[in-house]
């Protein structure tokens, strides 16, 4: 028996269709399933990360809505500024007694309040005001806002703050417009 030598003739043109149906599944892989693969374990993580920052914040939120209630600001106030305009005369002795109202809205205890007539400045008639009040600095900033409801407010030339024994005094110029 002669051995009988098995030949394969696989026509060139099946070869190059192998070929090409090969090329064209390589490049399914590379560029749809590869991406989608990388873009999916990237979402992965995206979704472990919103998943932690969601856990932590029902953790915390118990914590936040004790301090919220401790602090006891519900609705801070906010500054609000009037119309400029100059006080009449015969209305700088309400200075005082506005002073003290703003004062005691704010929670701030009134020293003493001084306007300086002698030094009324002629051209821009502004009058001088020296106020000296105590009290908690976050009232101090209540006060503060309450001062720039005043339309006659010109501006605050001075302040200084000094730690006594009993708390916090606070010393303000205030420059009122007087028309």
């Amino acid at each position: 028996m002669a051995d009988k030598k098995v030949s394969m003739d696989i026509p060139g043109q099946s070869i190059l269709y192998f070929g090409l149906c090969l090329l064209g599944i390589s490049i399914f892989i590379f560029v749809g399933i590869l991406p989608t693969f990388k873009e999916g374990k990237y979402l992965d993580k995206q979704t472990m990360a919103v998943k932690q920052m969601l856990q932590e914040q029902k953790i915390l939120l118990p914590y936040l809505l004790k301090m919220k209630e401790r602090s006891g600001q519900k609705d801070q106030k906010k500054l609000v500024l009037q119309q400029k305009g100059k006080l009449a005369s015969e209305e700088i002795k309400i200075i005082p007694v506005t002073l003290a109202e703003k004062a005691k809205m704010s929670g701030m205890t009134i020293v003493s309040v001084t306007p300086t007539l002698t030094r009324l400045s002629g051209k821009d008639s502004l009058l001088p005001v020296d106020i000296v009040l105590r009290g908690k600095f976050s009232d101090f900033r209540l006060f503060l806002i309450n001062l720039g409801e005043l339309y006659c407010l010109d501006r605050i030339d001075e302040m200084s703050i000094q730690q006594k024994p009993d708390g916090k005094e606070y010393r303000l110029t205030l420059l009122i417009a007087v028309g």
